[in-house]
């Protein structure tokens, strides 16, 4: 008799050796991996959106930049290699395979890391870690766990996680499944970095892996704070070697020909301020791409132009051009991509970005979301600025009106046409700005409509009564009170709805924008339903001269500016309602441009942006704050 045995094994393992006796038959079962799991989706899509990013940051040229690293205490770490040597240094890292990657503003810290994250998905095999990079800058170590902000960073920039991707993004976390590539430590305010590298390390468990990267001189003087049982490397400045090769590839006689003078000048001056700059691997990059041959500007002028004698007047040179580089005249080719095809001109271009970058210096973040913009300026503008557009409206209707016809429009008569929903959508504005602001909790977000339509409604009671100077008792503000009931349920849907919206919805900011339209539009479409049938339901069961439908003896218009002044509420209290009048309030002062979207996908190709996510951000920090500098 003999008895029979079943192992099971799992995990994640190339070989599996089992000793012992067999006897009979042996079978032996391998279970596909499931490519549908959470982590098997969120791999493909941090892959997608890290190869397509990289493309777009030119990191996968001919030939790329070779920088040296070395380990803190100046032993060299890695020589000249590409990614794949990079990958392997890290992966042969004793366990708990933490590193931290120090060096100068534009020594290529986060091309560092973007290309380790494609590298080691391009190894990854089913089921294990994925390395997700996420920008350190948005999280406040005094409110938020680290543990909370991955899983709502995962969240935030993985739809693909699903419907509950909060909960699922923590699965992937308390599995170890996610391996935190964290850039830019040195972009969390400077009285919080301490904090935050403490709270770091003691939200890391004993065996957890992670890679930060930060500003050489922002990590030193950490002095008290240092990652816990980490690999620290800095970045080395450029060999004379290194940029010759970079600004030669790929090697031709012409590119020889163009690039000769600056290759002599760097040998008779190796120590000049032209040498010292090239050893920045940023302004090396930005020197090749201003430079480049299909832009007709001569590397030449770098040593004649007269004006460019020191370190400091190079950069700016450098960064200046930068813009016009990404954002050149004339026409385009009948076959371009379909981004270069729209036109931009230099000038606004530069206006728009510098905007964007003060924008971003006045919030002080880094991360240039679309639905921050509400954000930079006081509570009430859009309010304000939504008024101040009706208002002279109605007086120029009003004087025309009796000019044209002779008839005698009153200015008070407009008012009773358009003061409930004018009314009705800058409180939605202003409240809904406010709510934005703060950390409302959802009790209070459930409350505050509760009161805050009924006082809408009071106040467009007055408004509504000035046109043939009724009273607040009148039959009309009565059935506005009656109506009160069915807006109720709309509004605190929209509200609740509203505070769902920066969450797992889409990957791309263009994305995201596109899935937010889709709550207002269909609460909107709510709103409507509810109030046809329900007046109906009022005007048969109360009757004149309460009934909300239109009667010869009473005003007409009473249901229309409900039914408009409802759903302008439903639009306008949400993110991307707040959005829109944002949006068409800069882009009349001129400020942005009116296809904002278009323009920041545009920059973002160009290379001045680049994205992280639903976010954008400047092409490297010094780019920001020369432009937000030069513009001031």
């Amino acid at each position: 008799m003999h008895r029979e045995i079943r192992n099971h094994n799992s995990g994640n393992a190339q070989v599996v050796i089992q000793a012992g006796e067999t006897h009979g038959p042996l079978t032996i079962n391998l279970h596909a991996p499931d490519r549908n799991a959470p982590v098997e989706r969120l791999a493909r899509a941090v892959a997608a959106q890290w190869s397509a990013e990289a493309k777009v940051r030119g990191l996968f040229g001919p030939a790329p930049m070779a920088i040296t690293w070395q380990t803190a205490d100046r032993r060299p770490w890695l020589t000249g290699g590409d990614a794949a040597a990079f990958a392997d240094r890290f992966l042969d890292l004793p366990a708990p395979r933490r590193l931290v990657l120090l060096g100068e503003p534009g020594c290529g810290k986060t091309s560092a890391a973007v290309l380790l994250v494609h590298e080691l998905l391009n190894r990854r095999r089913p089921g294990q870690a994925v390395p997700v990079l996420l920008s350190l800058g948005s999280w406040d170590p005094e409110t938020e766990h680290l543990s909370q902000w991955l899983a709502r960073r995962l969240a935030e920039e993985y739809p693909v996680l699903g419907r509950r991707a909060l909960q699922q993004a923590g699965k992937l976390l308390d599995a170890n499944l996610v391996l935190p590539v964290l850039d830019g430590l040195d972009e969390i305010p400077a009285g919080r970095r301490t904090q935050a590298l403490a709270k770091l390390n003691q939200a890391l468990a004993d065996q957890d892996p992670i890679v930060l990267t930060c500003r050489k001189q922002e990590y030193k003087k950490l002095s008290t704070e240092a990652l816990g049982r980490a690999t620290v490397i800095e970045a080395l400045p450029l060999n004379r070697e290194s940029v010759r090769s970079y600004l030669l590839a790929p090697a031709t006689p012409e590119r020889t020909a163009r690039w000769q003078p600056v290759l002599n000048h760097l040998m008779v001056k190796p120590g000049g301020p032209l040498a010292s700059t090239l050893t920045d691997p940023l302004m090396l990059g930005l020197t090749r791409t201003v430079y480049a041959a299909e832009h007709g500007r001569n590397p030449a002028e770098l040593v004649t132009d007269k004006r460019l004698r020191t370190q400091p007047a190079i950069e700016q040179h450098l960064l200046d051009a930068v813009v016009p580089t990404a954002f050149p005249t004339g026409p385009s080719d009948r076959n371009a991509a379909h981004w270069r095809r729209r036109r931009w001109r230099e000038a606004r271009a530069k206006r728009h970005l510098a905007f964007l970058a003060q924008h971003l210096g006045r919030l002080q973040s880094q991360e240039l979301a679309w639905w921050r913009l509400e954000l930079d300026g006081r509570r009430a503008e859009n309010s304000q600025a939504l008024m101040a557009v009706v208002l002279p409206l109605v007086v120029t209707a009003s004087v025309l009106s009796t000019l044209v016809s002779g008839h005698n429009l009153r200015i008070g008569t407009l008012l009773n046409i358009v003061g409930f929903p004018v009314v009705i959508t800058a409180f939605a504005l202003w409240k809904g700005g406010g709510q934005r602001r703060r950390a409302v909790s959802a009790p209070a977000r459930v409350i505050e409509p509760l009161i805050g339509v009924p006082l809408g409604a009071v106040l467009a009671a007055v408004t509504t009564g000035l046109g043939d100077h009724t009273g607040l008792l009148q039959p009309r503000v009565l059935r506005m009170v009656l109506t009160v009931a069915m807006v109720l349920p709309p509004a605190v849907l929209t509200v609740l709805w509203d505070g769902r919206q920066i969450g797992p919805e889409a990957a791309t900011p263009a994305g995201l924008l596109a899935r937010q339209r889709r709550p207002p539009l269909v609460l909107a479409l709510l709103v409507a339903t509810v109030l046809i049938p329900g007046s109906l339901l009022l005007d048969r069961l109360l009757g004149p001269p309460y009934s909300w439908l239109p009667h010869h003896r009473y005003p007409t218009g009473n249901f229309t500016q409900l039914l408009v002044g409802s759903v302008c509420w439903a639009l306008a209290s949400s993110r991307w309602g707040a959005y829109q009048v944002t949006r068409l309030r800069l882009a009349c002062t001129g400020c942005l441009p009116f296809r904002l979207m278009r323009f920041l996908d545009d920059a973002h190709h160009r290379g001045v942006l680049r994205q992280e996510g639903s976010t954008y951000q400047f092409r490297h920090a010094r780019l920001r704050e020369r432009l937000a500098e030069k513009e001031s």
